[in-house]
């Protein structure tokens, strides 16, 4: 069952290319510009090539996922990620077993990243108790041997929220739920 799911949003994937250029968020552009210059002329940077510290503005929202043979672990998750989830996120195995959909979209998305080998930008609108809250992120490849994808490191920001109505506020949201989401190629 899930895995039919993650093939259905594998194919939702829109075919057209973002412009780095085109990102809203000044942070999420820095991390690319710094992912672009760290990559050179390979198909991804390797991980001891980039240092999360490096991107002040944005480490709260940073990830690095391990690729595993059945699916991808988190070695690193921002304050800001798991204040959003409302968890910790570090050690979090996502694979074909997760049940939830938003951890079936992220999984899509970055399977779709290391299938295709490119970065990825996606944007979410997640709903808490009270409060909806778009998220945009981008999903770039590493390789240590630079030809397999062995990370991803993945940096998001919060683009607003919108209270639900007659709340009047925007709390963050608690282990949200995944309204509707969209995934484009990056073009880098």
């Amino acid at each position: 069952m899930a895995r039919g799911f993650i093939l259905g949003l594998a194919a939702m994937v829109q075919r057209t290319d973002t412009a780095l250029a085109d990102l809203p968020d000044n942070r999420l552009r820095q991390l690319v510009d710094y992912w672009r210059a760290r990559r050179g002329d390979r198909i991804a940077p390797p991980r001891a090539a980039l240092d999360p510290v490096d991107i002040p503005d944005l480490l709260p929202w940073l990830s690095i996922l391990d690729v595993t043979d059945h699916g991808f672990q988190t070695r690193l998750a921002g304050t800001g990620l798991e204040a959003i989830c409302g968890r910790p996120l570090t050690g979090l195995l996502l694979d074909h077993d997760s049940t939830q959909p938003l951890e079936l979209t992220l999984l899509s998305w970055l399977r779709h990243a290391c299938d295709q080998r490119a970065p990825m930008l996606v944007q979410a609108t997640l709903a808490g108790p009270r409060t909806r809250l778009v998220m945009q992120g981008v999903i770039l490849p590493l390789s240590g041997d630079g030809d397999h994808i062995d990370k991803l490191i993945c940096g998001c920001v919060a683009l607003g929220g919108l209270p639900l109505p007659g709340t009047g506020r925007r709390p963050r949201p608690v282990a949200p739920s995944l309204v509707e989401f969209s995934a484009h190629r990056l073009e880098v």
